[in-house]
């Protein structure tokens, strides 16, 4: 590249062009929808619920979680949320590697059902997970997903269970019988 060159100034013409095409690039106005535009699986997903799922099954998981364990305090709240999320991400594993399965089990069909008489259940089932080793890895991603994903239920919910331990030794400590006598009142002079 030659550092002694200029750069010939732009025309009023093109600076004129550069603004209109300015003006014209500005996004999308509404971003609902677009805001979902490079997401793959969903595993790190920000929103809890994906467009494709009801935001309602979650509510109803807590809702049931918070019926069984009353929390007793906003931390233990705060943990039957997590647990509450961490199980809908759980779900979303088992969902994803299900939809993989059943991709690669038709994919492979036709390949099985030439090479073997009467295959079994079993059979397909190892064709399928074979052809998914084979031609990538999202099915060992899905994998570790849900290895994450359950790690992260079970870390919750024990969690949970301390702090609820914590709270019903908070509450034995304190002594029972707490009956406030009034005082005597002192003779005024």
């Amino acid at each position: 590249m030659d550092t002694n060159s200029t750069k010939t100034p732009r025309t009023p013409a093109q600076a004129a062009a550069s603004r209109a095409n300015g003006a014209k690039s500005t996004g999308p106005r509404d971003t609902s929808l677009s805001r979902f535009n490079s997401l793959k699986h969903g595993y790190y997903a920000k929103s809890a619920c994906l467009s494709a799922e009801d935001p309602a099954a979650i509510q109803l998981a807590l809702d049931h979680l918070i019926e069984i364990h009353s929390p007793t305090n906003h931390h233990e709240l705060a943990c039957l949320e997590y647990i509450a999320l961490a199980d809908v991400r759980y779900r979303r594993t088992l969902a994803a590697e299900a939809g993989a399965l059943e991709i690669a089990l038709a994919r492979t069909r036709a390949t099985v059902d030439a090479e073997f008489a009467n295959p079994s259940p079993a059979v397909r089932l190892a064709a399928a997970e074979q052809h998914l080793h084979s031609h990538d890895n999202h099915l060992e991603l899905i994998r570790r997903q849900q290895s994450r994903a359950r790690r992260d239920l079970e870390a919750a919910f024990r969690q949970f269970l301390l702090l609820r331990k914590q709270s019903l030794k908070k509450v034995r400590s304190e002594p029972e019988n707490l009956t406030l006598t009034p005082e005597k009142e002192s003779p005024e002079s």
